[in-house]
């Protein structure tokens, strides 16, 4: 549905994130970080993701990569999740060959008690023209612990890859890693390697030429009970339904097919984009597959959807971009629980918004789909959403964070790219009191930073307005209105107090708070007066 949109561009306006299914209420949300890269055209954010301890601080942390086309080579960039601040640089080896353009956390493979991370470079030529390779790098030191290098000319080893759980029983998590290359008559692979060490421990072949079988590639957890992790792995120029409408393929860990899945007509391109472990969404007792497809155009050319698979193939929810050409589901992310109810979520992404001239992010609600909350890009901010990745804790609240990407991004130089850092922790917005009409109510905030000048909006329909600075935040009310401010005390506690007109009774009026001082955006209330 659409849904009208505002800019902030005065403190007199704010914004509200839009309608979902059955009009949730979103979450408080803030921005924790959001590094750039170095220079122009460095792409940084084309990859994103949660890198665990590298600094033996005891936080996790966070990277981003750089497939740079600059002297001398891309890089991947290394966080401190509590700071942000920069913990180190890992650079590939030749200016085009795509290094940082796909990266994983492995957790500690070397057993040094630090986070080991690998990094995809799909253009390398140490093996052969364009075969690729994924290196894993100690994250403590930086120093290599091993290479993989592509056989294939132009199969671009490493153009995917994904941590799995531990697959061989020496008690260090795996690797998948995707070669979805070759020539015109290549099926595409996947390759399951021991994260200890790089041995192959298992190939998936796939099942049609020129398919790009292994773009896109994640675990979906043990999904047939047998004790093996499995593997969800998209091929989105499968022609099985006309020509590039995508395919997805489920495998058991143990190696055979166990289920195919395959676009609906010509172009939708199902499979450009998998997630990994998201649960039982639909309360049968088996998890269900999330599989992104940015060519589908039920609501307008290419807007795109995410569709949510059963486990016979059936599909059971089936979300659709907003409009024309916004690829919605070019990227998906499965962050775990991020909202804190037992029940682990769901990112997605679309390419492009005509509003915004970037990208959009949806959070889900896992098991019944409710929109938590909705992040969208700015123009600056070119290709917001093209990739997402859970965060894991990096603020230490005890809730998982997450990731976006943003690799377009002219914030520090043009396409210099950016990574931003989002958590669902934030101002908490009260109900008002007394909440009736023809009185003085009051609407109360916590966990504003001390001292901090609060913003209260309010309005009267769902839409959603950018709060700048703040890139992807926004409010969700439509046109909405500036009730008042009012400064935080040293505790984080704000109150603003005002009149409601006695012509309001039975009005349904929806309310949140901002403080643009961290970017942060509270909880949405709506109330009936």
């Amino acid at each position: 549905m659409s849904r009208p949109r505002t800019s902030m561009r005065s403190a007199l306006l704010f914004l509200l994130p839009a309608a979902g299914l059955a009009a949730p209420l979103p979450a408080q949300h803030s921005l924790l970080h959001a590094p750039d890269g170095l220079a122009a055209n460095d792409a940084l954010g084309q990859a994103v993701g949660a890198a665990g301890d590298v600094n033996g601080d005891g936080a996790g942390d966070f990277m981003a990569g750089a497939p740079s086309v600059n002297a001398p080579a891309g890089y991947l960039m290394l966080y401190s999740g509590p700071d942000g601040s920069v913990l180190g640089m890992l650079q590939g080896v030749a200016s085009v060959d795509g290094f940082g353009s796909a990266v994983a956390g492995l957790g500690d493979v070397n057993g040094d008690g630090l986070a080991d991370v690998a990094v995809g470079a799909p253009y390398d030529d140490r093996g052969v023209a364009d075969g690729g390779a994924v290196t894993v790098f100690a994250g403590g030191s930086g120093a290599v612990l091993y290479s993989v290098f592509g056989s294939l000319i132009a199969g671009q080893l490493g153009a995917a890859l994904a941590r799995v759980p531990d697959s061989n029983g020496d008690g260090v998590a795996d690797l998948a890693v995707g070669e979805p290359g070759g020539t015109p008559t290549a099926f595409g692979a996947v390759y399951l390697l021991s994260g200890a060490n790089g041995a192959l421990l298992r190939t998936f072949n796939g099942l049609h030429a020129a398919s790009a079988f292994g773009a896109a590639v994640t675990s979906p957890g043990d999904v047939n009970l047998d004790g093996m992790p499995d593997f969800l792995i998209g091929a989105q120029f499968s022609d099985v339904n006309g020509a590039d409408s995508g395919s997805a393929y489920l495998f058991s860990g143990a190696g055979p097919l166990l289920l195919s899945i395959h676009g609906a007509a010509a172009d939708e391109r199902l499979g450009t984009a998998v997630a990994g472990d998201i649960g039982d969404w639909n309360g049968d007792g088996r998890p269900e597959l999330a599989v992104g497809v940015p060519g589908a155009s039920s609501a307008g050319l290419f807007s795109g959807s995410v569709r949510l698979f059963e486990l016979n193939g059936g599909v059971f929810v089936d979300w659709p971009g907003e409009g024309d050409f916004h690829n919605f589901g070019a990227a998906l992310a499965a962050p775990g629980d991020l909202d804190f109810d037992g029940n682990p979520d769901l990112l997605a992404g679309a390419l492009f918004d005509l509003a915004t001239g970037s990208g959009y992010v949806k959070l889900y609600a896992g098991l019944y789909g409710s929109l938590l909350a909705e992040f969208r890009g700015t123009g600056v901010a070119g290709g917001f959403g093209g990739a997402l990745a859970g965060a894991g804790d990096v603020n230490g609240d005890g809730r998982n964070d997450f990731l976006v990407g943003a690799a377009g991004s002219n914030r520090a130089a043009p396409g210099a790219g950016s990574a931003f850092v989002y958590s669902l922790t934030g101002l908490k917005l009260s109900d008002p009191s007394p909440g009736l009409a023809g009185m003085i109510n009051t609407l109360d905030v916590a966990v504003a930073p001390p001292l901090a000048r609060v913003y209260f909006s309010f309005g009267f329909g769902q839409g959603y307005t950018a709060v700048p600075p703040c890139i992807g935040m926004g409010v969700g009310i439509a046109s909405a209105r500036l009730a008042g401010t009012a400064f935080a005390n040293a505790a984080g506690d704000a109150s603003f107090s005002g009149f409601v007109p006695a012509s309001q009774a039975g009005r349904l009026i929806y309310m949140q708070a901002v403080t643009p001082s961290n970017c942060a955006v509270s909880n949405r209330v709506a109330h009936n007066f």
